[in-house]
């Protein structure tokens, strides 16, 4: 059981013998076999460690997986199919922040992209600040892109709305109009 074969990685039973043999048959824990209990339950928490850290669903390693350049694009498929709710929510967290921060240098085309994966897997606070940065492009290069076609006609007329409201509040703040009389105010 102590050989292992090739290709293959030895079971846990066969490393905490292996950890075993190193360590010596009596450390000062009593027990009846020379193994010490205390070892066996920090063996436990160490493979239990060992296993949070090859898994990139983990709270910790989130960070870690997602400074990849296109990881997340990869992994959210993953966790809309397996229906991991919370896992989901903290890419959208993600990407909200990458959109927020990038708002200015984001292109028509990787706002569409972007629209469109917001729109697959149902992640509406992403979405909402794709449509808000989607508003804020040359209507021209915005609608010439084919993609554009594939957004939902919901969102096309919500970015419209968030333009129109975009170019009312300009217009109100240049122009300074007073609703009531329809008169400049000077």
């Amino acid at each position: 059981m102590e050989q292992q074969t090739q290709g293959r990685r030895p079971s846990i039973r066969t490393e905490k013998e292996s950890i075993f043999k190193e360590i010596g048959p009596n450390n000062g824990s009593g027990s009846e076999d020379g193994r010490s209990t205390d070892s066996d339950e920090d063996l436990e928490k160490l493979t239990s460690h060992e296993q949070d850290l090859a898994s990139p669903f983990n709270e910790p390693n989130i960070a870690l997986v997602f400074r990849q350049k296109d990881t997340v694009h990869d992994i959210l498929p993953l966790a809309d199919e397996y229906q991991t709710d919370n896992f989901k929510k903290t890419i959208e967290q993600f990407l909200l922040k990458g959109v927020l921060s990038k708002s200015d240098s984001i292109t028509s085309v990787d706002i569409i992209v972007k629209i469109l994966e917001a729109e697959r897997y149902k992640l509406n606070d992403y979405l909402n600040a794709c449509m808000d940065v989607a508003s804020r492009k040359k209507f021209n290069s915005l609608t010439k892109s084919p993609k554009f076609e594939e957004i939902s006609q919901i969102t096309q007329l919500q970015i419209s709305f968030t333009r129109w409201e975009d170019i009312d509040d300009t217009y109100t703040s240049v122009v300074n109009v007073d609703p009531k009389n329809r008169k400049k105010k000077c």
